[in-house]
């Protein structure tokens, strides 16, 4: 005598046998439906939506303030307004490490890694995890930057970096670039 199957019991079976079986060409199943594998990450991925006024703050408060750098702010700030408003996150490298937050690059994320926008001395051309030695946040309360203790990789908290000094004596750290 024969048995009756549920059907609940038959698609149970069908579905077991999709999975233990591999589709042949031209067949639709579950390893066909898959998304395509995700791209490969960015070089520098810093997840910010937008710095671009805090950036112009510090640059015109702090990094390039002053009466002997108007020249330079006010050729910094207009291109920064001009030619780079299609860029929305920045990171201010700094002349030097220690103290003093003098102007030295400013890097433009381009969605995929950190590129040379505007350069005062030789700095390499993109900006990369590992080439910076100290991470900074701009407070713009107090106007001054701060260290991010424990901090070693660009993120979105990062808004200035100054560079390890074998970054700044390779070879292709050349160039004014902007």
């Amino acid at each position: 005598m024969a048995q009756a199957v549920s059907p609940v019991r038959v698609q149970q079976q069908q579905q077991q046998q999709r999975e233990s079986f591999p589709e042949r060409e031209g067949e639709e199943g579950p390893e066909s439906r898959r998304a395509a594998p995700p791209a490969p990450p960015p070089a520098v991925s810093i997840g910010r939506a937008c710095n671009r006024k805090l950036i112009r703050n510090a640059l015109q408060n702090v990094c390039l303030a002053g009466e002997p750098n108007r020249p330079v702010r006010e050729e910094v700030l207009q291109k920064f307004d001009g030619e780079l408003k299609r860029f929305d996150a920045f990171v201010i490298v700094f002349n030097g490490s220690l103290g003093r937050h003098d102007f030295r690059a400013l890097y433009a994320y381009d969605g995929q890694q950190l590129i040379r926008v505007l350069a005062r001395f030789n700095c390499p051309a993109t900006l990369e995890n590992g080439m910076a030695d100290r991470f900074f946040r701009y407070d713009t309360a107090t106007r001054e930057f701060r260290e991010l203790p424990g901090v070693e990789r660009l993120s979105a908290v990062t808004d200035a970096v100054s560079l390890k000094a074998s970054v700044l004596r390779r070879k292709g750290a050349g160039g004014r670039g902007g």
